[in-house]
């Protein structure tokens, strides 16, 4: 009886979650034919508005700038059109956007020309059709006949797929057969594993096809938002190109910069490591038993890299410290190889969370040695605004200037008594040429901030850029005062 009972269960098991499979089998189908299946022939037209922030190079970590703008999309299964304008102050700037899945034209806000378009941007563009409409990614997912994944669940039928690196994940609800949720997991040099998430909301009907009126954008793990509101859709038959293809249109390959550096010795104590891919120099200071590094540009590789040659300069000497002048990548995007060194990062109240955020951050999607052997960061928080590194003999002293930077809220410099020099990441951008024009704010807090301090500056050097365009990475103080009197 026992075993009669058992066999009935099972069967009964097995039928259910055969019929549950089965359901999840067909409900990318479903979808399709809600949300896609009217537009195959027709363009969806959409009228939105959107508030949009971006991490630019703002003054605090996580700052955003924000942006609102209006527009139109025209989209179906195979193409997506896009012309917008964005509100800055009193004035609008538009944009035009053509794509297919084997072209990508873009003209940028009051841009005449075409931006280049590499075949990552090409292949990944997809993602940000998403932000207006789920209709060509989810053809996408139908032509790839993307099967349901294990982690479904009673509420929701998920499907993955991989576009670009990126892993892009579809929720569609078993209750109406509707996409409701799109994430897109992605690999930041400095950041780690980031997500994005796309909540689709408040469908309405036009005709045969569901769309949704209201999309939320949460992006980098959740701490920006992005909003776009649809307030009005139809079909259109066709639609003119915003846009002309040139006649000999190409897309051209990712092109990685390939690493290279060299060292300088500026004095017994200091040397320069200058990262030509990057464009930035980097400050090796050698003390009688360490080594102190300033500045680590864009990623933990060249951290490692930065590593390498300074245990060339000094191969007995651990680096006990890591410092960086503000949070920006350019200048901390290297943090995680110090901290996986062992180095004590040397940071300040208005980017200490900052740092343990880089630090702790996961980077499954490309492992970094931290990610692979996690180790504890090491914080050495300033307790004021200035701070002493010394063996006795030598010197160096940094100084956190924070908002009188008129950069950003954590930016910090460092003096050298011995040799009179300066070294800062990107306050002084003085010309090679030799014009000279009136101090912009960021040199005329860097002349302010050296004279209250009392310094005695001989020689300024300038982190970022250190050998491109026009300007000086080595400057004689002489030529910042000279800005602060011309006319």
């Amino acid at each position: 009886m026992k075993k009669t009972i058992q066999s009935a269960f099972i069967l009964l098991f097995s039928s259910v979650s055969m019929s549950m499979q089965a359901q999840s089998a067909n409900l990318l189908q479903e979808c399709w034919k809600k949300e896609v299946s009217a537009a195959k022939s027709n363009f969806l037209t959409l009228t939105f508005s959107e508030k949009r922030s971006e991490l630019e190079k703002n003054f605090d970590p996580w700052h955003a700038t924000n942006f609102k703008g209006n527009g139109m999309v025209w989209c179906n299964a195979d193409n997506f059109q896009k012309l917008d304008s964005v509100i800055t102050g009193k004035r609008s700037h538009v944009s035009k956007i053509q794509y297919t899945k084997t072209s990508l034209l873009t003209q940028n806000y009051d841009a005449r020309m075409l931006s280049p378009v590499s075949k990552s941007k090409l292949a990944s563009y997809v993602l940000q059709t998403a932000r207006f409409s789920p209709v060509i990614l989810l053809d996408l997912f139908k032509e790839k006949n993307s099967q349901p994944e294990k982690e479904s669940t009673n509420y929701y039928a998920l499907y993955k797929a991989t576009i670009d690196k990126k892993i892009v994940s579809l929720y569609i609800r078993k209750s109406d057969s509707l996409l409701y949720q799109v994430t897109i997991l992605e690999d930041d040099a400095m950041l780690g594993d980031l997500m994005t998430n796309i909540a689709y909301d408040e469908f309405k009907a036009i005709g045969d096809l569901a769309y949704p009126s209201k999309i939320g954008i949460h992006k980098f793990n959740g701490k920006v938002i992005d909003e776009v509101a649809v307030s009005n859709a139809s079909f259109t038959p066709s639609v003119s190109p915003l846009l002309v293809k040139p006649a000999a249109y190409s897309y051209g390959d990712d092109i990685t910069a390939q690493a290279s550096v060299s060292v300088e010795k500026y004095s017994n104590n200091i040397h320069f490591i200058t990262l030509k891919h990057t464009d930035d120099k980097v400050m090796v200071v050698e003390f009688k038993d360490f080594l102190l590094v300033a500045e680590a540009p864009v990623s933990t590789e060249n951290g490692e890299l930065i590593l390498s040659e300074a245990k060339k300069i000094a191969p007995s000497k651990p680096v006990r410290y890591f410092v960086f002048g503000h949070h920006h990548a350019e200048y901390m995007g290297g943090l995680r190889a110090f901290v996986s060194e062992g180095a004590k990062i040397i940071c300040n109240n208005s980017n200490k969370e900052y740092v343990k955020y880089v630090a702790n951050a996961k980077h499954t999607l490309n492992p970094d040695e931290l990610q692979r052997h996690p180790k504890a960061l090491e914080l050495d928080t300033m307790a004021g605004n200035s701070k002493v590194i010394s063996d006795g003999k030598f010197d160096m002293k940094i100084f956190w200037i924070g908002a009188k930077s008129q950069h950003t809220s954590d930016f910090m410099m460092y003096y050298f008594p011995a040799e009179k020099m300066l070294f800062e990441d990107d306050l002084t951008w003085i010309r090679k040429d030799g014009y000279q024009v009136k101090a912009n704010v960021r040199q005329s807090a860097l002349y302010s901030s050296i004279k209250e301090l009392n310094l005695d500056v001989k020689t300024i050097i300038q982190s970022s850029p250190a050998n491109s365009g026009n300007i000086l990475s080595v400057i004689p103080y002489t030529e910042l005062e000279k800005t602060i009197v011309a006319h």
